[in-house]
């Protein structure tokens, strides 16, 4: 491994940099639990509590495929009764039932059938999410279920790419009722630290790793994604 040295000034950049964390933790440790986003029930508690409600519901996950030497990103316990859990993915592998294109849901699954999808760091891994928004829309029978958990901050994680990352209101956006969706609960998870010398300031501001949503469908769907320009 090659040695490096720090020269005087860049040792004094990093001493400078160091004391202006540690003068301000203190203050940052009064304010992160006002900066934290808190809720009583999570999304993914309450997609839980509405599925098991449902006699033997029809799930859908996407994005299944299980990478070389991890373990299962399936979710099947979190809907133990289901009659069908179907894992898809558009590449062929373990765990995978249906190797489908997101993009391209409704071509390969029928329209106004599952009563659930559920969607586990994948949005972030998808090209055109506004489309995938649409597809599973589609795919969902009007009362059915959409949990979808996302990255806000997040390393680069290409499997094979790694397009987007997401604050609560873009999810909002993407799974907005203009396409038929009543958004039940969104927010982040897991507060995290941006730690560069480039902005200190970074590490005092709010950044999490996830953002989760969960949605029900309770309008039809149209063909493709209607923009909501308001603010």
């Amino acid at each position: 491994m090659e040695s490096r040295n720090l020269t005087p000034k860049s040792f004094l950049r990093v001493v400078d940099w160091a004391s202006l964390v540690i003068d301000r933790i203190s203050s940052f440790r009064r304010t992160e639990n006002s900066a934290t986003i808190e809720v009583e029930v999570t999304a993914l508690d309450q997609f839980v509590a509405e599925l098991a409600k449902i006699s033997n519901p029809k799930v859908v996950e996407l994005g299944t495929r299980r990478q070389e030497g991890q373990e299962s990103t399936r979710h099947s316990v979190w809907v133990p009764h289901a009659e069908q859990h179907l894992g898809v993915d558009y590449q062929l592998g373990e765990d995978v039932d249906l190797v489908a294109d997101i993009h391209e849901l409704s071509r390969h699954l029928p329209r106004d059938h599952f009563d659930a999808v559920i969607s586990c760091s994948t949005l972030e891994h998808v090209k055109c999410p506004w489309v995938a928004a649409v597809e599973i829309a589609k795919v969902l029978k009007i009362g059915g279920f959409v949990f979808v958990h996302t990255h806000q901050t997040f390393s680069l994680h290409p499997h094979p790419h790694d397009y987007w990352r997401f604050s609560t209101e873009g999810l909002e956006t993407l799974f907005s009722p203009a396409i038929g969706f009543d958004i039940l609960s969104c927010h982040y998870q897991h507060r995290c630290r941006i730690l560069t010398h480039q902005d200190p300031n970074q590490f005092f501001t709010p950044s999490y790793l996830n953002v989760c949503l969960l949605a029900k469908k309770v309008s039809p769907t149209p063909e493709a994604f209607i923009p909501d320009f308001r603010y």
